[in-house]
């Protein structure tokens, strides 16, 4: 990205996705143990799989987790740890912050529930197909464009929306 920034924006965990985090983290660290002590050296396949796809997911979800936003003077760029994310400011329409029952009955459709975060791919009955790049349930920033509804949680949403300027 070769653009002089307008504003960088933080995103933090919320209290729920610091406890799945943690909860996950921990389950995760249990399974591979448990798969260490119990499982004897006749099954050494299960030894390495288990592990080895555990760890996987865990990378996985921790690279592609948001971590901040960068507003430029023409794009919105989802920063990741890898595979960073840009959204031209031409592309999007309007930008509102959500109200927090306006998200009721979120169903994750392919996507990261709160380990790190909620990103993917979202359905809710009142908005459709969504996308978001997330690191709570509050302070969401609805970004419309022609074919998508973007989803994002910056710290200062009315900062946020006031730097996209759309």
């Amino acid at each position: 990205m070769n653009r002089n920034y307008v504003m960088i924006f933080k995103t933090s965990l919320d209290k729920p996705a610091k406890l799945i985090t943690a909860f996950v983290t921990l389950l995760f660290v249990v399974i591979i143990v448990t798969v260490f002590v119990m499982i004897d050296a006749s099954q050494k396949e299960i030894k390495i799989i288990v592990p080895v796809l555990i760890v996987s997911i865990y990378v996985f979800t921790f690279l592609y987790a948001p971590k901040a936003y960068i507003v430029t003077s023409d794009a919105l760029c989802v920063v990741r740890r890898i595979n960073k994310k840009e959204i031209y400011k031409q592309q999007i329409k309007s930008a509102r912050v959500l109200n927090a029952n306006e998200l009721q009955g979120i169903i994750r459709v392919f996507g990261v529930g709160g380990l790190f975060g909620y990103f993917g791919k979202f359905h809710q009955s009142n908005f459709g197909s969504l996308t978001l790049y997330a690191t709570r349930r509050d302070r969401c920033v609805l970004l419309m464009t022609d074919d998508k509804k973007i989803i994002v949680t910056p710290d200062e949403p009315a900062e946020f929306i006031k730097a996209l300027n759309v």
